[in-house]
């Protein structure tokens, strides 16, 4: 079976006559839907890996969206995220193809946490990435950042959980990788809280997708622990002046944010509402992201 990738596939006919032979298309990186559209075809998703791989839906309803408490009820049409933190390997091969920068920060006698480079750790969420190379590998992978309010439904569902499983803290070990007893402790001067009594069994991060009790509602997981992960908005007054529909942070401003808490966080941090403010320029050891595409 022939695979048609972004170097093989260069016309209509191209394109047309594999999806008539019946041959897997793998539309990917920078082309993505673009070249769908272009060439005037509706392809399965089963034919656009490069795009749809490892997505789950999340379907237009009512999410209700928190911050510290103030909840408000909004409406997000579908869209589809990563159903995992994107990993090493998947960030590697935007970097081999010249489209993505290395990530600012690696490993070193006082980072260890980092995993870049290190081949033990290639299904490993990335980390160390600033806000402008998560969203350049969205872009070469025909995605794009999720805004705040869509990173919030897929972690919570519309029923306003704290937490992806559900409303409490867990109780027993495996529900994520959160600050616990095996967790470093500490990083560049930095010390790390801990949860003594909760244990995920990883210093730093893990492989990502290793703890399915904590899937969120829609199937996604890691959306609490792991990396924190870059949203696509600018800071602002969460959603106070925004629509209820989509709605989006401000045109512009100097700080971004991220969600969901990382491997060095504790129980606060963690809640599916909570929000971290830091510069776009940051690049940390418990930062990531994911993904997502808009359906139609």
């Amino acid at each position: 079976m022939t695979i048609f990738t972004e170097a093989n596939i260069i016309d209509t006919y191209t394109a047309r006559q594999a999806l008539e032979d019946g041959q897997l298309i793998d539309v990917c990186a920078r082309l993505g839907q673009n070249l769908a559209a272009e060439i005037g075809l509706r392809i399965p998703l089963y034919f656009t890996a490069g795009v749809w791989a490892d997505l789950v839906k999340v379907p237009e309803c009512a999410p209700w969206q928190d911050e510290v408490g103030r909840a408000r009820k909004i409406y997000l049409n579908e869209y589809w995220i990563d159903k995992y933190e994107v990993s090493v390997e998947a960030y590697s091969q935007c970097v081999d193809s010249g489209f993505c920068l290395r990530p600012a920060l690696v490993n070193s006698h006082v980072r260890d946490p980092y995993n870049w480079g290190v081949a033990y750790k290639y299904n490993n969420p990335i980390n160390g990435v600033s806000w402008g190379q998560a969203a350049s590998y969205c872009k070469w992978r025909g995605k794009r950042l999720p805004t705040e309010a869509e990173w919030e439904k897929a972690a919570r569902g519309v029923n306003g959980q704290l937490y992806p499983w559900g409303g409490n803290y867990p109780s027993e070990d495996q529900y994520g990788n959160f600050s616990d007893k095996t967790r470093v402790t500490r990083m560049n001067h930095s010390e790390f809280p801990s949860v003594s009594d909760y244990n995920d069994g990883f210093k730093a991060t893990a492989p990502v997708g290793s703890f399915p009790k904590g899937v969120s509602p829609y199937g996604a997981y890691d959306v609490a622990g792991n990396v924190r992960e870059w949203v696509g908005d600018w800071y602002g007054k969460y959603h106070v002046r925004a629509p209820k529909r989509n709605p989006k942070g401000p045109r512009v401003g100097s700080r971004r944010i991220t969600r969901g808490g990382g491997w060095g966080s504790v129980e606060g941090d963690l809640r599916a509402y909570t929000r971290h403010v830091v510069a776009p320029s940051e690049a940390s050891a418990d930062i990531g992201f994911r993904c997502v595409v808009s359906s139609g």
